[in-house]
């Protein structure tokens, strides 16, 4: 009889617990989820702490939203099957500079989200400042949730009255943060007491963007009444000296209803919510801990984990949401063989020509930016970077320069704005895009004051290069870095490299060995061409004497202002720099081994070609590994055109990049090909080998290196512990 009453007890448990319905189903926008689905649940996600909860997650492809424009409703299929999606503002890479084509795919983006919303899904918008100076991610974001009566305020938020610091660690060094106990009674802040957020998000950007809201919404976290918004400039400094547009008590937190879904904005940085929590090597002080010494908590997280389950809510009840199922997670089954045979190389073919470094009338030159136009456009060029030197330019002058440039440039032809500048070591400069800004006379870094520009020279270049959003720079002549005893490995991160420069008709500097050293920097830079003009005169001198060549217009435009890194734009660009000889293709198959070699025959195979010409005969062809030496040699032999195709092997790090000579001596250079190889560890016994470390950067500069690394060594552990 009791076995029986229990059987029927076990069949009734079970039954409920059959009847429960799932637990509700976050989605993680991730620019290729699918790849990384994996690593997100094992090892680097927030999926651990969901679970916890009572609450399951999976990754949502942000691709729709970052590079190709969805077809419509296809974002709101891939969104509707999840009950609630967390969409976390990018501090970096969102949009560079919005074009037609960022607004186009945003306004796509835009209506298949507020379709998903208003047809009940919830909404999480984590809002982050950007980092980057001349960044426009604010104006995409903006636009994007325009019809939710949210935005940035390009603001930053703090208390000076309610702060704490945190002590150092071994990894971290003191972060400060201010404190707010203004929480408003709501399901979304049940047991949350109060908040600890950081000053800073990447020092100097502001760790609260201060959010406009409209009446729709109801503010459930604010800072307390002595809290303000502070003014943040051009560089994204936040600036506590100089107060904004929200007085007291400015929102953190708020809540709205979106047709029948839900939505919940919280500013505060990634690193400090999602990214980080239950990293043992970071300081918890947002997510949990807060005050750990004097037993004051912050309940950042738990009113995030509120949150998605209140967003999460009315997609519940609603058929058709969150049909996303959690499959389990299979061994990553690598290809038996891979035939690099098969993909073809493309065709020889000859691009556009440039010239870097006209200077106008605003400066020592003569003629305006209209008149070079016009010459460069007779000379058979389709882009001129002006250079104009910046003690001889005023603000105004600059500003005119870059109208100007605008005005002249178009589909057919492209003028980019510049500068010349010399540093503080007597170092001369060129730098250029459409984001280069006039330099302040001096900047504020931790309680002190430094001067950056002088009237005559840039005294802090990494400043100003910040300022100028990262833009194109390179030294015109190394032989001035050599002679003030600085070496190039100290070189600000970001650069660009003159193989020749000229001033006019004259060589005044051959940086064709600095650009092969370089190249060991695994910096992903690339090379320019450098001549002088004072005149349009000059231009067609210019264009037989040292040009850049590129694909096409757009390719020429993208890459000129391109910011940070600009390896990838570079090849895309079939960029080189000539004196004379063309290099019509310089092509790779398998620059990147993406199977390991243990399990896929082939995988370590790569294949190279290149196509040069000369009307006065192709002399040699070398191929430079870095400067570590010489790979390849092909003689010429006088010939018009020379082809060849020859093959390397993934065993290494390899730079690889072609010095071309025709029979009068003159040079090409090209970009680069690097070849990576990928680190891979062995898988954990039952779980999936990946292709790539499991170990994701949890954290943004100087902390990213630390926390990689702690996620390495905890494999490394479970490896040896034989688990």
């Amino acid at each position: 009889m009791k076995i029986g009453i229990s059987c029927l007890l076990f069949l009734w448990a079970l039954a409920a617990h059959a009847s429960e319905p799932p637990p509700p189903m976050i989605g993680f926008l991730q620019a290729e989820a699918e790849r990384y689905e994996a690593e997100w649940r094992l090892y680097t996600g927030y999926y651990k702490t969901l679970a916890k909860n009572g609450l399951q997650g999976a990754l949502l492809d942000s691709r729709p939203l970052y590079r190709n424009a969805p077809a419509s409703g296809q974002f709101y299929e891939q969104l509707k099957a999840f009950h609630a999606v967390v969409l976390v503002a990018l501090e970096e890479g969102a949009c560079t500079r919005m074009t037609d084509a960022h607004r186009q795919r945003c306004l796509a983006a835009r209506a298949d989200l507020e379709r998903y919303v208003r047809e009940g899904g919830g909404l999480f918008l984590l809002m982050q400042a950007v980092r980057y100076p001349g960044d426009e991610d604010e104006k995409f974001y903006n636009l994007l949730l325009e019809n939710f009566g949210c935005r940035m305020l390009h603001e930053g938020v703090f208390d000076k009255t309610n702060t704490f610091t945190a002590p150092a660690t071994l990894v971290f060094r003191p972060m400060d943060f201010f404190v707010t106990a203004n929480i408003k009674t709501h399901p979304t802040t049940e047991g949350v007491r109060r908040l600890y957020l950081p000053r800073y998000a990447c020092q100097p950007n502001p760790g609260v963007e201060a959010l406009g809201l409209d009446a729709n919404w109801q503010t459930v976290v604010a800072g307390e009444p002595a809290a303000k918004s502070y003014f943040v400039g051009h560089e994204n400094e936040l600036n506590l000296e100089r107060e904004a547009s929200q007085t007291s008590a400015p929102p953190i937190a708020a809540v709205r209803a979106f047709g029948k879904g839900r939505v919940f904005i919280y500013s505060a940085p990634n690193k400090h919510v999602f990214l980080n929590c239950g990293n043992r090597q970071w300081p918890q002080i947002t997510e949990s801990d807060g005050d750990k010494e004097n037993s004051k908590p912050s309940d950042s997280n738990k009113l995030v984990i509120n949150a998605l389950r209140w967003i999460a809510e009315p997609a519940m009840s609603t058929e058709g949401f969150g049909t996303r199922k959690l499959a389990p997670i299979q061994p990553v089954k690598f290809e038996a063989s891979v035939d690099w045979d098969k993909p073809p190389f493309g065709k020889g073919r000859d691009g556009i020509r440039g010239i870097v470094g006209a200077h106008t009338s605003f400066s020592d030159g003569r003629g305006t930016v209209a008149d070079y136009a016009a010459a460069a456009r007779a000379a058979g060029l389709s882009f001129v970077v002006f250079t104009d030197p910046l003690e001889q330019l005023t603000p105004e002058k600059l500003a005119k320069l870059k109208s100007n440039c605008a005005a002249a440039s178009g589909d057919a032809f492209y003028a980019c704005p510049g500068v010349e500048f010399t540093d503080n070591l007597s170092v001369r400069w060129a730098t250029w895009g459409e984001g280069v800004v006039w330099p302040e006379d001096s900047f504020e870094s931790n309680g002190r004051r430094y001067p950056c520009w002088d009237g005559k020279r840039i005294l802090a270049r990494g400043r100003y290069e910040t300022s100028c959003g990262f833009a194109a720079n390179g030294i015109i002549d190394y032989r001035e870095l050599r002679a003030a005893n600085a070496h190039p490995a100290n070189l600000w991160w970001f650069y660009r490299i003159f193989p020749f420069a000229y001033d006019g008709g004259k060589l005044i500097a051959d940086n064709v060995s600095e650009y092969f050293y370089a190249l060991r920097d695994l910096r992903w830079m690339s090379v320019d061409a450098f001549t002088r003009i004072r005149s349009p005169e000059e231009v067609a001198a210019a264009a037989k004497t040292c040009v850049s060549v590129m694909r096409d217009v757009k390719s020429a435009r993208e890459l000129l202002n391109s910011r940070c890194g600009s390896y990838h734009l570079s090849l895309a660009a079939n960029h080189y720099v000539t004196q004379g000889p063309k290099i019509l293709q310089w092509e790779c198959r398998n620059s990147q081994m993406e199977n390991p070699w243990q399990k896929t025959r082939g995988a370590q195979r790569v294949r190279l070609k290149f196509e040069v010409a000369s009307d006065d005969g192709i002399a040699e062809v070398k191929v430079h590994d870095a400067d570590y030496g010489i790979v390849r040699r092909y003689a010429g032999g006088g010939a018009a055109t020379l082809a060849r195709e020859f093959e390397m092997v993934q065993d290494k790090q390899h730079w690889l990049a072609l010095e071309v000579t025709d029979t009068k001596g003159r040079r090409a250079i090209s970009r680069n090909y690097g070849l990576f190889l990928q680190v891979r560890l062995p898988p954990l016994r039952g779980q999936p080998e990946h292709p790539r470390l499991g170990a994701a950067l949890l954290a943004s500069g100087s902390q990213r290196n630390a926390v990689a690394g702690e996620n390495l060594r905890k494999r490394l552990r479970l490896h040896r512990a034989g688990h």
